[in-house]
């Protein structure tokens, strides 16, 4: 699970290369300075919120994810599947 600030954090350092990209194209485009800065922030300042609130709206959607209670089932035992251990193949998992 993320914290909020962590969601936030990731769609603003994605949106930084995102803005770039779309403040060039405008620039190429239209061959004016200031309306590719204007396109891309407002471009940016929108799609950041709506970047939060999907990725808001996922952490409440359970399909597709495991759950520790679920590892248990098959295992007998927690399974942390992002340890050093697991990740290199350990079958004594």
């Amino acid at each position: 699970m993320e914290t909020h600030l962590r969601s936030v954090v990731k769609g603003m350092s994605w949106r930084v290369i995102a803005t770039l990209v779309t403040t060039l194209v405008v620039w190429v485009l239209s061959g004016e300075v200031s309306m590719a800065l204007f396109a891309g922030l407002s471009d940016s300042l929108i799609k950041i919120g709506l970047y939060w609130g999907h990725e808001r709206v996922w952490q409440t959607v359970g399909w597709g994810r495991e759950f520790p209670h679920q590892w248990a089932r098959y295992t007998n035992k927690y399974v942390d599947k992002n340890s050093p251990r697991n990740m290199l193949g350990d079958s004594s998992l």
